[in-house]
Order: structure tokens, then C-alpha cells, then sequence
């Protein structure tokens, strides 16, 4: 029996939530640091300079701890192009090199690339989708020494196929290839480790599998570019910024670490309270404990869809945390709608329904959901 923390949501009795993957519920507790935030703002006078600070500090404190890096790696971004857009800005994309990136890549990835590409006259390499989910194979004969930079996700947004982001690391670095990841279907879910995979950059909205807001989300940049070129100037990633009246002494020097990367209005007395509420929820359930018992939910829709005769992606190549199962003859004409009616959220996504539980879902969810298949 599936233990639910449903409890901690704000879900009807009869929603059966299974879309993570496109937006995650809320948590009351960070429902209510948005709220709280709301009132802040409602009453700005008890907004205090140091506020513009302390809370960013805190949250690329919690990121840093959730993917085994240092705060000072960490950049406070809107949005995941706005990670890419930044990492293309300073990786070194070659005239003739190559980038590589999967096959149906979500386009927030895909356009910088393709731009990126365009601009510096490089080559845009589609890796192939493979037949048996086998990202990882699909992938290392491709990096070679006209590769300069490698796009990768630990689990690829359709069906949770998986990608050994580790095996890619080494191949990138033995070729001098940078490796930029969109941890955005994975990170909260899964453990990730930037020591052992070693990426270039590292981006992670919040909105999904990390529980938060919408519009907020982390960059991790490696120390080679933290004297890089950032998107934007924001004021508040210049040294001597916390003293609001010597702003008009403009400052060359930039705060430490990866702080210039920054977006704009970082800060956000809304946003930023319910990132922070919803990294410490994440850190007090633990990324392996999270992984492991959706596991338990993945598997057994997986199997239970196998035995009305849907194919599930195998099990050595899918991810913990999300899984997509497809059908021989194709969707099911009429399913999509039969699932709404019955207040049952699932994606389609191509072939394939794609299913991304968290920790709201019962047993009951499940069996519902498997009745209509």
C-alpha cells in the first residue's frame, strides 16, 4: 500500500494529480510563504534592506546542499532558457564545432541552441531517439573532438528515459566538450550530484520536481566561469549594493562566486519565500527517500499498464521518479477526455502518456487511474 503525504497538499479527495512533470501542486507551506510574501509587500515599509539579501543567501544555500555544490556556485534565474541563454553566452561555441542535444528536446533548450549555432556558424547535432530508451549509448559515440558543447537532461521530458550523466561528464571533459544540463524534469526528485557529473552549467526552475513558484529557479555554474559575462547588470550582484544609499557610487567589482549571473528583482518578496519553503521541504523528505517511493507508484502503474497490454519504458532505462506507456495501436481514442471527466491529470506527450506522480498520489489515485487504461 502506497503511504501518501497527501495531507501536505492542497488537493480535493477526488483529484488524481499525475502531471508533475508540467507543474507541480503547491504545498500548503509554500502556498503560505507566497501569501506571507504578498503581505509583505502589501506593507512595504517593513521591508528591510538586508531582506534584499539574506533570503537569496539562504536560498542558493539550500540548492547548493541539494546538488553537493557551494552557495557561492549558485545564480537565482526566471526561467530555464534564461540558465541556457547564459550558459551559451559563455561557452565557446566554435566555427564548424558541433552541439549535440536529444532528440525532442523540450525548446527552451532547444532554440538557444539552435540560435547559438546559427549565429557562430555550428553544427546543431540531433541525437537519435533510441528504440530501447538507451539515451546513454545513443549518446557517447556522438561526443568527439568536434564537439564544444554537450545539452543533456537526466531524464528526458517525455517519458523519464534516463541518461547516465555521469559516463557523459567524462566523455565531455576527455574531449574538451562543455556540458551544459537541464535538470528541470529531475532535480528534487532524484539525487544529483554536481562532484560526480561535473557539468558546465546546471539549470533547474522550480516549478516542477523542485516544488516551488513558477517564474523562479537556479543556475549552477562551474568555477572556471564565474568571471564570465552575465545576461544582464543587476545592481544587486555589485560589490557594497547592500548599502542602498551609496548606489549612486557606481562599482566595477562584483560580488563573489557565481552572484553576476543573477536575474533582475531576484529578490522577489514573493517568489523567493516559496522557493525557500519548498527547498526545505525537499531537504527535510530527502531527494533519495523522494526517489525511492515514487518508485513504488511508478512501478506499479507501469506494471499494471503492462498488463492491459500498454508498454511501459523498460525499466533499466526510465527514471524513478516519471514514466511514460504507450500503446501498440496508439492512444486510445476517447482516453484523454474519459480521464478528465473522472478528474484524472496525466500529459500526452507524441505516443506516449507520460505519468509523474509525487507523493500526493494514494492508492486509490492509482487505481483509478489504472481502471481506464
Amino acid at each position: 500500500m502506497i503511504k501518501s503525504e497527501r495531507h501536505l497538499f492542497d488537493l480535493a479527495d477526488g483529484d488524481a494529480y499525475f502531471n508533475v512533470a508540467g507543474m507541480s501542486p503547491l504545498l500548503k507551506k509554500v502556498h503560505e510563504a507566497g501569501a506571507e510574501g504578498l503581505s509583505r509587500k502589501c506593507h512595504p515599509w517593513k521591508i528591510s534592506c538586508e531582506s534584499f539579501f539574506a533570503e537569496s543567501d539562504r536560498a542558493r544555500e539550500l540548492f547548493a546542499k541539494l546538488i553537493n555544490s557551494e552557495a557561492l556556485d549558485i545564480a537565482l534565474i526566471p526561467a530555464a532558457s534564461y540558465g541556457v541563454a547564459t550558459a551559451v553566452k559563455n561557452i565557446n561555441v566554435k566555427i564548424g564545432g558541433e552541439v549535440l542535444i536529444q532528440a525532442e528536446e523540450f525548446p527552451a533548450m532547444y532554440y538557444p541552441l539552435e540560435r547559438v549555432c546559427r549565429e557562430k556558424g555550428a553544427k546543431l547535432v540531433t541525437i537519435p531517439r533510441p528504440a530501447n530508451g538507451d539515451w546513454t549509448s545513443a549518446t557517447l559515440p556522438l561526443i568527439n573532438e568536434r564537439t564544444c558543447l554537450v545539452a543533456a537532461v537526466p531524464a528526458h521530458w517525455t517519458d523519464g528515459t534516463t541518461l547516465d550523466c555521469v559516463a557523459v561528464g567524462k566523455k565531455c571533459r576527455e574531449v574538451g566538450a562543455a556540458l551544459v544540463i537541464d535538470g528541470c524534469q529531475s532535480l528534487g526528485a532524484v539525487p544529483f550530484d554536481v562532484k560526480a557529473v561535473q557539468p558546465d552549467f546546471l539549470i533547474a526552475p522550480t516549478y516542477k520536481w523542485m516544488m516551488g513558484p513558477y517564474g523562479y529557479g537556479f543556475l549552477y555554474v562551474a568555477k572556471k566561469y564565474h568571471n564570465g559575462t552575465a545576461l544582464e547588470e543587476t545592481w544587486l550582484a555589485r560589490q557594497g549594493s547592500e548599502t542602498f544609499s551609496n548606489l549612486v557610487n557606481y562599482r566595477s567589482e562584483y560580488r563573489p562566486g557565481a552572484t553576476r549571473f543573477d536575474m533582475g528583482e531576484r529578490s522577489s518578496h514573493i517568489l523567493l519565500p516559496m522557493a525557500v519553503a519548498a527547498l526545505e521541504q525537499l531537504h527535510a523528505w530527502k531527494p533519495a527517500v523522494i526517489s525511492e517511493r515514487i518508485s513504488e507508484i511508478v512501478n506499479e502503474i507501469s506494471e499494471g499498464a503492462e498488463k492491459k497490454g500498454y508498454v511501459a519504458v523498460p525499466k533499466e532505462h526510465r527514471s524513478t521518479h516519471m514514466v511514460g506507456i504507450r500503446h501498440p495501436n496508439g492512444i486510445p481514442a476517447g482516453l484523454a477526455q474519459r480521464l478528465e471527466r473522472d478528474k484524472i491529470y496525466v500529459s500526452f506527450r507524441g505516443s506516449s502518456i507520460r505519468v509523474a506522480p509525487h507523493l500526493h498520489v494514494s492508492q486509490t489515485d492509482i487505481d483509478r487511474f489504472l481502471s481506464h487504461l
